[in-house]
């Protein structure tokens, strides 16, 4: 009889257990079910304000990936993440929110330069690159539109270890890196920020060195060897008033948050970032002014049986419109191009880009060849959106030396006789009417 009893008791305890973990198994996986649902299945929020959006209780999550709440601070952390936001013809990340301020980061490198040689964040050509607007090229910040929504960036300027890293010191523009301290706390490799390609971060080393993030997602500061000097990729950050109002989109890659937009069909009145269609190619808009557009094709020029052209540089590493690649685009490329009066005559940059300049991107200016058709240089924007190909910018090491754009945003001092593709870039007049399009790079605008 006690052995029964006993029996039963061990029986009861058994179901009792299995029931808690089945319930305790459907709170778990009911939860997950319905927060990932949540965010695959945003309802789309139209005129709202950015930070009222974001900061949502229904956005935060407490496991996994998502928006954390930590005090006061939203921050964006993991993977696969539904932060995306279009603002100035751009594609940007949300990194995080915090007293109705939100701080975004560029999806993609906007440009590569080398830091500088030895110095902190403060005194560094990609700083000066990112805000300064006495230099001879025009600022990160001069590209932006709508700037009246941007707000001081903090950037963390600290002196940090891989192991050590911190966000104490830091200095305001209005535009900045993100840190290595942010790069950690939103997952790092195992991020949305991780995206293949190298680029800077705002920190050094004891000895100067910046740290930047590998293509595989590491931090590493091999910034440079023996007197040669890497140029990466830059990532500029803004911080926006959160009182901007979402337009339409859910966040997701597929829609994100568009908080801005032109309606204006006139060409100098479109952002630079967005694209077009002209002349059978897509392009980029790269610079704008009241005399002229500028523009860089988003991808290399075809050959005659519609495949990439790939050649070499030349015999010499400055571009003329005399020779090589400079005569073929400004004779038998050009004329194949439709509606020719739309192309501006205008001077391109092709001047010098090392360590005898201590690497100032503003010696590239000093020279300068008048052309229809030219090549990219080194510390415009988007250069990094194509690999394989020559840029205008050359390097006095060696007159057989020209720079190229690599993979993975990778930049290089190579040879005249390496075999490339070629990346048009042209002024077009300012007035031309869009036709139709979204400016996207699904649907670019039409100019014909």
């Amino acid at each position: 009889m006690t052995k029964k009893k006993k029996k039963i008791k061990l029986g009861s305890i058994y179901i009792f257990i299995n029931i808690v973990f089945i319930l305790g198994c459907f709170i778990f996986y009911g939860y997950r079910l319905i927060h990932f649902y949540r965010l695959e299945h945003l309802k789309i929020e139209e005129n709202t304000p950015l930070y009222e959006l974001i900061t949502l209780d229904k956005n935060i999550t407490t496991i996994n990936e998502g928006l954390y709440k930590e005090d006061n601070v939203y921050r964006y952390i993991g993977n696969n993440l539904n932060n995306y936001v279009i603002y100035s013809g751009r594609l940007w990340r949300i990194v995080s929110a915090e007293d109705n301020k939100v701080k975004l980061i560029t999806e993609d490198p906007q440009t590569s330069l080398v830091w500088s040689i030895n110095t902190n964040y403060e005194n560094s050509y990609v700083r000066s690159w990112l805000n300064d607007e006495n230099n001879e090229l025009k600022s990160f910040y001069e590209s932006l539109s709508n700037t009246s929504y941007i707000v001081n960036t903090k950037t963390c300027i600290d002196v940090v270890s891989e192991d050590s890293l911190k966000c104490e010191q830091v200095v305001e523009d209005k535009v900045g890196l993100l840190s290595a301290y942010e790069y950690q706390k939103a997952g790092g490799e195992e991020s949305y920020l991780n995206i293949g390609e190298y680029w800077w971060t705002s920190n050094t080393d004891k000895d100067n060195v910046a740290w930047y993030v590998y293509s595989k997602g590491s931090l590493n500061n091999t910034s440079y060897s023996g007197t040669t000097y890497y140029s990466y990729g830059v990532r500029p950050t803004i911080t926006l008033n959160g009182d901007i109002e979402v337009i339409r989109g859910n966040g997701t890659k597929e829609t994100p948050y568009l908080l801005d937009k032109t309606t204006e069909n006139i060409l100098n009145k479109k952002y630079v970032g967005e694209y077009l269609n002209y002349s059978g190619y897509t392009w980029r808009i790269i610079e704008t002014d009241d005399e002229y557009v500028k523009i860089a094709m988003n991808g290399i020029v075809k050959n005659d049986d519609g495949e990439d052209l790939i050649t070499y540089f030349g015999k010499s590493n400055y571009y003329s419109v005399s020779q090589d690649v400079g005569k073929y685009l400004n004779t038998t490329f050009y004329n194949k191009l439709t509606n020719q009066d739309y192309i501006l005559e205008h001077d391109f940059n092709t001047g010098r880009y090392d360590k005898t300049y201590k690497y100032d991107f503003n010696k590239i200016a000093e020279y300068k060849e008048k052309a229809k058709v030219g090549l990219l240089q080194l510390g415009e924007l988007f250069i990094t959106d194509v690999p394989k190909y020559f840029l205008a910018t050359r390097t006095i090491t060696s007159d057989n030396s020209i720079y190229e754009v690599l993979e993975e945003g990778r930049i290089y001092a190579g040879e005249l006789t390496d075999e490339l593709g070629l990346r048009v870039t042209m002024y077009l007049k300012p007035d031309i009417a869009i036709l139709s399009g979204e400016g996207t790079n699904e649907s670019p605008y039409v100019i014909e």
